[in-house]
């Protein structure tokens, strides 16, 4: 069966989701932006959330518009206080005085003065809030910091995300593949099957997706290893999920499947159905495009793609297995903490690999 395997959808309408990105970072460039910057981006990536910084903005584009639509489009911000941003530690006692008071004043001659008095007062603002403070909180450490930083955020956001690979080795470029084939920017209802034999990593390519998409619904579900759980326990899971009030378990298959099915009705949601082997299990979860809200997005991985029998699906995405270089780069950064090998271990690593 060829990579992909498509047919053409019914409805075409531009889906706008309701945020593009989890986080928006406020930060003095020059200050912190390959140190304290850079290694929390990494890590907010890397525990699934969408950051916006300056660097996605494309040459040409207005600052001023992009910024301001970015900051709309945002679950939430993060403004990060340095020196030259705004050296207040906890409540910018200082906004007034030493550099500062300069700044203003530097200000004042460029800009007209309600401008200014708006950026004061913003300041003033932000510095009765509380906040985390690098020394105080973290006794200097930055790494600490970050972490702080990721459990607010989650907090916030209340949304966990799944846990990827250490090592993303090959997991982007396949992840790329199988968000093309899920076509977000239409309205309509996709259904996309990842299929393949077991060990191509299909369950994190599709973790790393979920992760990555699932802020621009109204809600999301993955059910991992479908096939060895038990019909109850995967229903209420899902149910659970994709529920704003938590209702008791339904211990009843049938009339959890009519529960799921008007859950499906009334909300955009992304749903991911990982590794089943019969098509029961479609059936008793109510996967079937008639049922869901238009924008929605379902993801099913199996190993036996006749599993998914009679069901309407838009596309079957099977993931290329690591070449050479991404399998040699794998294993050295787990045996060695490098993307290459130790020397005189390259021969050997080539055969083991």
């Amino acid at each position: 069966m060829n990579k992909f395997v498509t047919s053409t959808s019914s409805n075409h309408f531009k889906l706008k989701p309701a945020c593009r990105f989890d986080v928006f970072l406020s930060f003095r460039g020059s200050n912190t932006r390959k140190n304290f910057t850079d290694h929390l981006l990494k890590d907010l990536k890397q525990n699934g959330y969408h950051p916006f910084h300056d660097s996605i903005l494309n040459q040409g584009e207005y600052i001023d518009s992009e910024l301001l639509k970015a900051i709309e489009e945002s679950r939430m911000s993060i403004v990060l206080f340095s020196k030259n941003y705004a050296d207040s530690k906890w409540c910018l006692d200082e906004l007034q005085l030493g550099f500062f008071a300069q700044a203003f004043k530097d200000h004042g001659w460029k800009f007209d003065h309600y401008r200014v008095e708006g950026w004061r007062k913003a300041l003033e603002d932000a510095g009765k809030l509380s906040g985390l403070h690098l020394q105080n909180d973290a006794n200097g450490y930055e790494a600490k910091l970050v972490s702080k930083i990721i459990k607010e955020v989650a907090k916030y956001l209340k949304r966990p995300s799944l846990n990827v690979a250490y090592h993303h080795v090959g997991i982007e470029s396949r992840m790329t593949e199988l968000i093309e084939l899920l076509q977000m920017e239409t309205n309509d209802v996709r259904i996309v099957v990842v299929w393949g034999s077991g060990g191509l990593g299909k369950t994190t390519i599709v973790k790393a997706t979920f992760n990555y998409i699932c802020s621009e619904f109204e809600s999301s579900s993955f059910l991992e290893d479908v096939k060895d759980s038990g019909k109850s326990t995967s229903q209420n899971k899902l149910i659970w999920d994709l529920m704003t009030d938590k209702t008791p378990k339904i211990k009843n298959v049938p009339r959890a499947t009519e529960e799921i099915r008007q859950i499906f009705m009334f909300q955009r949601v992304l749903v991911v159905l990982d590794d089943i082997n019969k098509f029961e299990h479609l059936e008793m979860l109510a996967i079937d495009a008639r049922f869901f809200c238009p924008g929605s997005r379902i993801i099913i991985t199996t190993r036996v793609i006749a599993s998914v029998g009679s069901l309407k699906i838009n596309a079957v995405y099977s993931p290329e297995a690591l070449n050479e270089y991404e399998s040699l780069r794998l294993f050295s950064l787990y045996a060695f903490g490098n993307d290459d090998p130790h020397k005189g271990y390259e021969m050997l690593t080539t055969d083991v690999v």
